[in-house]
């Protein structure tokens, strides 16, 4: 599918649908280019949702050349615009033709005005979900405020602006686009940018990257302040929980590689530290600065074992 007016065409891989408008690219992982799915783009593209690639969907680090993609096909009126509705896995029971999308919430009264149903989706309450026969109808019920509630705003169009990172996708992003420049220069090779543990239908975490050095497979943890706390998972227990993830073991058997954890944030308390060097995993901690297209890391703890 090309629509050269829009600078946007869609194509089949093998691992899925290949997006590319503007300059950016990236995979809808899972997807295929079937008359139900290119009958809901042309519906959206008609009606005025030109954008399949917005300011933060997909974010930056999931994007090509190194983003491992998203398993979503998302609408917008432009780039600058809030995605309006998402075609997700969701959308299609077992790899059956699409039945349903998901909308923003900020929609919801005009939906519901025009009498379309629009229950929320049960893990999402952010998101509505509208039925693909009623699609037509919602984008007409939504088309009027668009302009008025679909501009982005906050950290989304921040990113990339500042001398310091202003969140964790901020860091990602420029980590991953400046891999030559950041962590190529410690010997590092990535693997992938956001590794799916436990396969899209089962997911049971998402390293955030994945490289490979001389002595074998390096998870690698981002956050942007990274404290250590007890009411829930601690980033060093988080990032353990990575490394000994049964998919991790399986491909690090592969090439009989050893493992090992890395943490980087902006900042990070002292008991995160004393966490880390207690560890009995291999494990070392980073806070990083931004200095323009590089990133100075500065070692703050190291486990025994590293």
């Amino acid at each position: 599918m090309s629509y050269p007016h829009l600078e946007l065409e869609l194509s089949e891989v093998p691992d899925g649908v290949l997006v590319r408008q503007s300059g950016s690219a990236y995979l809808a992982r899972g997807w295929r280019l079937t008359p139900e799915v290119k009958y809901i783009v042309r519906l959206a593209l008609e009606a005025g949702l030109i954008s399949m690639i917005q300011r933060d969907h997909p974010r930056e680090s999931n994007r090509l050349p190194n983003g491992a993609g998203a398993d979503y096909l998302t609408f917008a009126p432009s780039e600058h615009h809030r995605w309006v509705f998402v075609l997700d896995m969701d959308s299609c029971p077992r790899r059956r033709a699409p039945t349903k999308v998901k909308f923003s919430k900020t929609y919801k009264h005009a939906l519901r005005r025009a009498g379309i149903a629009c229950p929320p989706e049960w893990r999402s309450p952010q998101e509505l979900i509208v039925a693909v026969e009623d699609l037509s109808m919602a984008l007409s019920a939504a088309a009027p405020l668009w302009d008025r509630l679909g501009h982005r705003q906050g950290k989304a169009m921040e990113r990339g602006l500042h001398d310091h990172f202003i969140d964790e996708e901020d860091l990602h992003a420029h980590i991953v686009q400046n891999w030559e420049r950041t962590l190529r220069c410690k010997g590092l090779e990535l693997i992938a940018s956001r590794f799916l543990l436990g396969g899209l239908a089962h997911r049971q975490g998402e390293i955030d990257i994945l490289a490979r050095d001389k002595a074998g497979l390096v998870v690698v943890e981002l956050k942007n302040r990274a404290v250590w706390n007890t009411g829930g998972e601690t980033p060093d227990r988080q990032l353990i929980r990575y490394m000994t993830h049964p998919d991790l073991l399986e491909l690090a058997s592969q090439k009989g590689d050893a493992i090992r954890g890395i943490l980087i944030a902006q900042e990070m308390d002292h008991k995160l530290r004393r966490a880390v060097r207690a560890s009995t995993h291999p494990i070392v901690a980073f806070e990083a600065t931004k200095a323009s297209e590089k990133l100075v890391l500065a070692e703050v703890a190291r486990s025994d074992s590293a």
